[in-house]
């Protein structure tokens, strides 16, 4: 079941969209700043990246393995007893939302 449920997770959601929620960051062509850490916000840089079709990501700066949209999910927004599971039931649920949505 889990397999099925991050697969729909996957299929759901990009990385982009993930990434921009919440005015984390803004990208251009796949490339911006790094919603995680902030890395090349004061440089020409622009270290973060979605692949793959918007279903990968990385940051050359803080985290070249990158991940995957569920992963990106889940250390943008879960709270420390939230699994990868929860993060993917998320994206499922189609909670990509702005921040002012969700606590309107």
């Amino acid at each position: 079941m889990n397999s099925d449920l991050f697969d729909r997770a996957r299929a759901a959601v990009s990385c982009e969209d993930v990434a921009e929620r919440g005015g984390r960051t803004s990208l251009r062509k796949g490339r911006g700043v790094c919603p995680l850490n902030g890395c090349g916000g004061s440089s020409k840089a622009a270290p973060f990246a979605v692949l793959d079709g918007g279903r990968r990501w990385k940051c050359w700066s803080c985290d070249p393995k990158g991940g995957d949209v569920v992963d990106l999910e889940h250390r943008l927004f879960s709270s420390g007893s939230d699994t990868l599971a929860d993060a993917a039931r998320r994206l499922v649920g189609g909670i990509v939302q702005s921040e002012s949505a969700e606590s309107g």
